[in-house]
């Protein structure tokens, strides 16, 4: 994967504008205080449970809208059916289809575009959000307005899909307990990608347009460069509660062809970062291997236990026992050190 361009700014809003969205029904005032918008592609009825966690909000309706945008051009398709029988009647919805399929990537930027809210919410649509989320999260914002945020994480329960319908099972969390944590690219190195999926993810929509959106070239990718790319400039924090609900299965998490490039991916981003930080002294030098090798036990450990792939394949090289151990050893003291700023950040936020 090309790192470098990653990082790089790239308006990638500009590469889509001769695409037009059409919309098909609803109207949202300009002066709402938060957007949830769901992209969606070909979900037919699965897409319901998002929409409805969306619109049944315990929140003022007159402060929130929902947008629906289907990357499929094809009218009269299963969504927009789904869409135009049972929720035409809601006042606080938008759905729209674009002209063309902007791709995965160019469809999150799309719903960014169209939202105009000072917040935006990006929820994939086989997630959920618990009835309270926008209540707590935007009460966080409220209270600590004067901290520029930039993004808000509440955290998000990851249900694994073991078939229809979908199981509850959690696997390891990542997040400590009691955490309001700021996220920085150096955590990336050492506990990889524990930020997670964009879903849930409260955005000021104002930087994400500054920044370009995400860049579809470094695609599987784009989410975590972005995200890594607002912590060098922003504050993003991880808040503590959890506000919904992520589901691993019935999208292209589980791809083999995703999970190698995710590999690749962490690999030369890992190594990438050790160099920018100036890190790569001789104990550290192998570390970026032993990340790589981490997250691929990671994925046969908690998502995948069938998947195998030689390592070699991507220039990751192994490593021995010993280094294996102090790498891990490290990694640890690392997470202990982000749960104690955990428990800091808790008590400074809401103990103030």
């Amino acid at each position: 994967m090309n790192v470098i361009k990653g990082f790089e700014y790239n308006d990638c809003f500009a590469q889509q504008h001769s695409v037009d969205s059409n919309l098909i029904f609803g109207h949202l005032e300009y002066d709402l205080e938060v957007t949830i918008v769901i992209p969606t592609f070909r979900r037919g009825n699965m897409i319901r449970e998002a929409i409805d966690s969306a619109l049944q909000q315990n929140y003022p309706t007159e402060k929130f809208g929902v947008i629906v945008v289907d990357n499929d051009p094809q009218r009269n398709c299963e969504t927009e059916k789904l869409m135009t029988t049972e929720y035409k009647q809601y006042s606080h919805i938008c759905y729209y289809k674009n002209r063309e399929n902007l791709g995965l990537y160019g469809n999150w930027n799309r719903c960014f575009e169209l939202a105009h809210s000072k917040w935006v919410v990006l929820l994939h649509d086989d997630d959920f959000l618990f009835d309270n989320f926008l209540l707590e999260a935007m009460a966080f914002l409220h209270q600590n307005n004067s901290c520029d945020i930039a993004v808000l994480k509440p955290e998000m329960e990851n249900w694994l899909d073991d078939g229809m319908p979908f199981k509850k099972r959690n696997y390891r969390s990542k997040l400590p307990i009691l955490s309001i944590i700021p996220l920085r690219p150096r955590d990336y190195i050492f506990l990889g990608n524990y930020f997670g999926s964009p879903t849930g993810c409260i955005f000021l929509r104002k930087v994400v347009l500054d920044q370009g959106g995400f860049n579809p070239s470094v695609y599987p990718s784009a989410d975590t460069m972005f995200m890594l790319r607002m912590a060098m400039q922003y504050k993003v924090l991880l808040y503590c509660k959890v506000l919904g609900a992520r589901r691993i299965g019935q999208n292209v998490s589980l791809n083999i062809d995703v999970i190698i490039k995710c590999i690749d991916s962490r690999y030369s981003v890992v190594a990438y970062l050790l160099k920018y930080f100036r890190l790569r002294f001789l104990f550290l030098r192998r570390y970026a291997d032993y990340a790589a090798l981490d997250y691929y036990n990671e994925i046969r450990r908690d998502l995948l236990p069938s998947f195998t792939y030689d390592l070699s394949k991507l220039n990751i090289t192994s490593l021995g026992l010993f280094s294996q151990m102090s790498f891990r050893m490290i990694s640890k003291l690392y997470r202990w050190g982000k749960k104690i700023e955990g428990i800091l950040g808790y008590i400074l936020y809401n103990f103030k």
